[in-house]
């Protein structure tokens, strides 16, 4: 199954930015700008949520920058 995430936030290069996420059977395969999806993929649009992988302790990543 291939889910793309429309329009979230993902950290990048120290700081949270905007882009798409495409995910197929289960892994991250694509981040970008304007990620293309085929018919077969579900789009979902998540309005900014932040997106992280599993098992990323994100309060860690995110304090750390200041």
């Amino acid at each position: 199954m291939r889910i793309c995430f429309k329009h979230a936030q993902v950290w990048k290069d120290g700081s949270l930015r905007p882009a798409d996420v495409l995910v197929s059977d289960g892994r991250i395969v694509s981040i970008g700008d304007r990620v293309s999806c085929s018919t077969d993929t579900v789009c979902i649009e998540v309005h900014n949520a932040v997106i992280f992988p599993a098992f990323v302790d994100e309060r860690c990543i995110l304090c750390s920058s200041k």
